[in-house]
């Protein structure tokens, strides 16, 4: 694999390739410690790690998950754990732009900076995807704080690598090959295939046993949405639930960014829907069918949102509202580590993807004081090297287990808001039947909106999960 890799290298990037050669042989030198690792995502800069970033995310929500990552990691490099490896390397932030056009220009960038590390990246599943075979281009290990699409590790077909295979097909670029499966990308929040799907589903089994609609907003990060939805529903539908045909949402349906009226009675009709996409979509959904006039005499179905939900700022009063996401709550008494992480808060409601950016750094100062520990020069090489050996990992609050680049050992829990939300009851034991939801259950249309903040609410216990994820 090695081989290939240089080789490929060579054809479709031989000027980075040379650079990097260079660079990899002399990385350890005394005269040149400090390495970078680049924090990349999108509005992942150092704006919000200045005053109160909870009030920055605030003004600025579609901003928030860069900022996580950027403040998570940053805080990281105050542990006593990683004291032994920051004096190697150094972070640096860069905003991606929030697109996969951005996020190429922004790979390339850093594919051709010899001085680059590792990177911590990026903050959506698809602009991780067209990212990722720049950095395997050059070696670079990628470690991932936010994107879960199974398909991440997988190349997406763009930039130059494609245009080489119809020239050299029998030495077409395996890192642009989508059925190859990257060596150098490292996940720490669990994949869909692996979490997500297994923990929405064991959810949507405990709100409802009535009609259930799946809304997939494939306008923003469609790599995100669409595994989500087209996993989700024939898991649903093999235990017998109700489950209507799944609504896509395009970015052509869009008008004036709402999602098309046309699909709000299927959704007032059902008692449960589950939405799969950013954050951003789900509090334009909510928004635009708060302000519908046909959603005001109508009873509100309870909403079950995918993770990338958590850090939602602002949504209608009156709705309840579920989503999983895989981080516990922190309680004291907090150890030393934790109370950086909780300081390094961008969202009223508790932590969110700084947990995993956090974590990230950890884990890359681990490998450093391998690489140290067994004499052999710092490099991308002997960095990615020493990641693809590490299996179990523990977190600040979570505990790893990896196995080729995946994290095998996910929690899962469930944050809610909404007047007639029960705490806990999502997580009671599967012996439990799930209630119906009536007329005297169901929340009535909000006539405004207010900001609210998703707060704890419970675990879903491992072997439900794990129970979940094998039917």
């Amino acid at each position: 694999m090695g081989d290939k890799r240089w080789i490929s290298t060579a054809i479709s990037s031989a000027f980075v390739a040379t650079l990097w050669m260079v660079k990899d042989t002399s990385a350890g030198a005394d005269h040149k410690p400090r390495l970078k690792v680049v924090v990349a995502g999108e509005a992942t800069t150092p704006d919000c790690l200045r005053g109160d970033r909870i009030q920055w995310v605030r003004a600025h929500p579609e901003k928030a998950d860069g900022c996580a990552i950027a403040a998570g990691a940053n805080a990281a490099l105050g542990s006593a754990l990683t004291a032994d490896a920051r004096d190697r390397f150094q972070l640096e932030f860069i905003d991606d732009g929030g697109n996969t056009e951005s996020a190429e220009a922004v790979a390339r960038r850093i594919e051709s900076d010899p001085d680059v590390l590792a990177v911590i990246g990026h903050t959506a599943s698809d602009t991780t995807r067209r990212a990722i075979s720049f950095y395997a281009e050059a070696g670079i290990p990628l470690l991932m704080p936010v994107a879960t699409s199974p398909d991440v590790n997988r190349p997406a077909d763009s930039g130059a690598g494609p245009a080489l295979r119809p020239l050299l097909p029998t030495w077409a670029d395996v890192h642009w090959n989508s059925h190859y499966e990257l060596p150098n990308a490292f996940r720490l929040i669990a994949n869909d295939g692996m979490a997500q799907v297994p923990a929405l589903a064991y959810a949507a089994t405990k709100l409802t046993t009535g009609k259930i609609v799946i809304v997939a907003d494939l306008s923003d990060d469609p790599e995100y949405g669409q595994f989500l939805a087209s996993h989700l529903a024939p898991k649903l539908r093999s235990r017998r639930m109700d489950v209507d045909p799944v609504i896509r949402i395009q970015k052509t349906d869009l008008k004036a960014g709402h999602p098309p009226q046309e699909i709000y009675g299927q959704i007032l009709n059902a008692q449960l829907v589950i939405f799969c996409g950013t954050k951003e979509r789900a509090t334009a959904l909510l928004q635009s069918l708060s302000q519908w006039p046909g959603a005001r005499s109508s009873k509100w179905p309870k909403f079950l949102l995918s993770d990338s939900s958590r850090p939602m700022s602002s949504f209608p009063a009156g709705v309840d509202l579920y989503v999983t996401f895989p981080v516990p709550e922190f309680r004291e008494p907090l150890t030393d580590d934790e109370k950086r992480v909780v300081d390094a808060a961008v969202y009223a409601g508790g932590q969110s993807y700084e947990v995993f950016a956090y974590d990230a750094v950890l884990l890359l100062s681990r490998a450093v004081v391998s690489v140290r520990n067994a004499g052999a020069p710092l490099s991308r090489a002997t960095l990615s090297d020493a990641l693809s050996k590490i299996v179990d990992f523990q977190g600040v609050k979570t505990e790893y287990s990896f196995f080729r680049g995946e994290n095998f050992h996910p929690d899962y829990h469930v944050y809610s808001a909404g007047p007639n939300v029960v705490k806990g009851a999502v997580c009671e034991s599967r012996t439990t039947p799930a209630p119906p939801q009536t007329s005297a259950t169901a929340a009535s249309a909000p006539p405004v909106s207010r900001s609210d903040v998703l707060t704890y609410d419970c675990e879903i216990a491992p072997d439900d999960l794990a129970t979940m994820r094998r039917h």
